[in-house]
C-alpha cells in the first residue's frame, strides 16, 4: 500500500515533545534576560538623571534637586523609598531646597521599574553649583531574584554616579524580600 505525503501521528507527538522540551529550556533564560534589561533600564534611567542634574546645576548656576515620588506624583522629600519614580527640578529661588515649589523648573520625571525596589540612604539628592559639595549617597537596586542581581548606583561627594555590585564600602548588597 503507498503512504501520502503526511507525517503519521507518532512523528508529530515527537516534534512536539521535542519543542515542549526547548520551550521549556528557554523560559527560565527569558525571565532571567527580562529581569536583567529591566534593571538595566531603571539603572540607566537613575544614572542619567543624576546626570542631568549634575550637569544643570552647573549650567544654570542654581541648585538641582533630585527627590522621588509618591503614589499621586508629587517630590516627597521625606520617604527613602523611591519605587514609584523620581524627578529632576532647578530651584529658581533660595528657599528650601529639597522641597518643590510652583516656581521651580521641571526637567524630568521618571517611572520606575514595575516588580522592584529602589532604595536609597538619603532623602533627596541636592546638586549645587560652583564646585560646592553636592549630596552623595546610595540607591540599591532589587528585584524578585534578591541579593545576587542587585545592583547600586553610588553617588560621590561630587556628583558622579557609579553603578556597581557592591555597596559604597565593598561589601556585598542585601535586598529585603521582593514580590515576585
Amino acid at each position: 500500500m503507498a503512504r501520502g505525503g503526511g507525517f503519521t501521528l507518532l512523528e508529530v507527538m515527537a516534534v512536539l515533545a521535542v519543542v515542549a522540551v526547548l520551550i521549556a529550556l528557554a523560559i527560565p533564560a527569558f525571565r532571567e534576560t527580562l529581569l536583567n534589561t529591566r534593571r538595566d533600564e531603571a539603572l540607566s534611567g537613575l544614572t542619567r538623571s543624576l546626570h542631568l542634574a549634575r550637569s544643570e546645576s552647573l549650567r544654570s548656576g542654581r541648585a538641582t534637586v533630585v527627590c522621588s515620588l509618591d503614589a499621586t506624583g508629587q517630590c516627597v522629600p521625606t520617604d527613602v523609598d523611591w519605587s514609584l519614580g523620581w524627578q529632576v527640578f532647578v530651584k529658581q529661588d533660595d528657599d528650601d531646597t529639597t522641597r518643590w515649589a510652583d516656581s521651580d523648573r521641571l526637567l524630568l520625571q521618571q517611572q520606575a521599574s514595575d516588580g522592584s525596589l529602589l532604595s536609597t540612604n538619603r532623602r533627596t539628592y541636592v546638586y549645587r553649583p560652583f564646585n560646592r559639595r553636592s549630596t552623595n549617597g546610595s540607591f540599591i537596586f532589587c528585584d524578585p531574584r534578591g541579593a545576587r542581581a542587585a545592583r547600586a548606583v553610588i553617588v560621590s561627594h561630587t556628583g558622579r554616579p557609579r553603578i556597581s555590585d557592591r555597596d559604597a564600602g565593598g561589601a556585598p548588597l542585601t535586598c529585603p524580600e521582593v514580590a515576585p
